[in-house]
């Protein structure tokens, strides 16, 4: 699970959503992304933290995996993640 802080845009008219996406980079740095979508609601100026399941993804694919270094080129034996799109809030 991915966990976050985020505050809200209390102008918002959609259903607050997040999208968020994994990237696991294998030995040879082959990338296999899977991607998800959170309901969230946060009080207006407030913050929040939130979680996301991503059920097409075996935590055992996570197991030692380190974060991977955002300059590397070609990622290998690492875990990155992201926001994919924001439908209803401010970062």
């Amino acid at each position: 699970m991915i966990s976050e802080g985020l505050s809200c845009d209390s102008t918002a008219m959609l259903p607050p959503a997040l999208g968020i996406s994994v990237s696991i980079y294998n030995k040879e740095g082959k990338e296999q992304e899977v991607s998800a979508e959170t309901p969230i609601w946060i009080d207006p100026l407030n913050e929040a933290d939130f979680r996301v399941e991503f059920p097409d993804l075996e935590s055992k694919k996570l197991e030692n995996l380190g974060s991977c270094d955002h300059e590397d080129a070609a990622p290998t034996e690492c875990i990155s993640w992201g926001v994919t799109d924001v439908m209803g809030l401010a970062l």
